[in-house]
């Protein structure tokens, strides 16, 4: 059931019980609710985004970052989309990417939030009104079929099922020099037909696999120990790629 704008509570008591029916960690949603009280009208950076979980056997699929050299899960920034717009400037939310590379990025969920909005800003974004709900379209699409990862034929009707969201921070980040919250949304790539898990069996080649991923690489399969390390391999002769710290969040 969507959720009010107006029904997010501001007051310590009402986030402990909001948090609970949102299923979120009441832990977590009181630590936001104090740092945005904190803050008051200065400004804290969320960003937002969803990612998809594909295993076979007892490996996880990743892709390349566009920006770093590192591997991590499918997905990206949640959208928003253009009725939501409206909330966020009520909000007083400086929508727009950090990274500045183009139009394309307007609409990111990558924003800045006054402390005193952040929990009615959780709220709304909870409610998977006025922005992307799944990465089904526009995520598995650019990220998995148009590099030919997946073929279409196979893969172009994808059943994502959430699973998971996680809420880290609000902490001190040193790249942005702000205080920063990240809100991750995990989907799993749910109702694998024979062929399709046949197609994923085929792509677990030794050089797309662990140490063995080279550095020109699309993708890579790697096991739940080797996220954990961050993807480093003690005696291996090159370490062509880190993982990302937050593919661990979706194991």
């Amino acid at each position: 059931m969507a959720i009010l704008f107006d029904e997010v509570p501001t007051s310590l008591i009402g986030v402990f019980f909001r948090a609970g029916k949102l299923g979120w960690k009441k832990r977590r949603i009181i630590q936001c609710w104090w740092s945005g009280w904190r803050h008051g009208d200065k400004t804290i950076r969320v960003s937002c985004a969803q990612l998809i979980r594909i295993r076979h056997g007892n490996r996880f699929l990743l892709v390349p970052n566009s920006r770093f050299k590192q591997m991590q899960p499918p997905g990206g920034v949640t959208k928003a989309l253009s009725h939501g717009r409206a909330v966020l400037d009520k909000l007083g939310a400086q929508i727009g990417s950090d990274y500045k590379v183009g139009s394309k990025d307007e609409a990111d969920l990558r924003v800045h939030v006054p402390g005193r909005n952040l929990i009615r800003f959780l709220g709304w974004y909870g409610s998977g009104e006025g922005r992307e709900a799944s990465p089904a379209d526009r995520e598995f699409r650019e990220e998995l079929l148009e590099t030919e990862i997946l073929p279409v034929d196979l893969f172009g009707s994808p059943k994502l099922q959430k699973y998971r969201t996680t809420i880290t921070g609000p902490r001190h980040s040193k790249h942005f020099g702000c205080t920063e919250l990240l809100v991750q949304e995990f989907f799993d790539l749910d109702g694998l037909e024979t062929d399709q898990v046949e197609f994923l069996a085929g792509l677990q080649e030794s050089k797309s696999c662990g140490r063995g991923v080279g550095v020109n690489a699309k993708f890579g399969w790697y096991t739940k120990e080797e996220i954990e390390s961050g993807g480093r391999f003690p005696d291996a002769a090159k370490q062509p790629w880190s993982i990302g710290d937050h593919a661990q969040w979706m194991i």
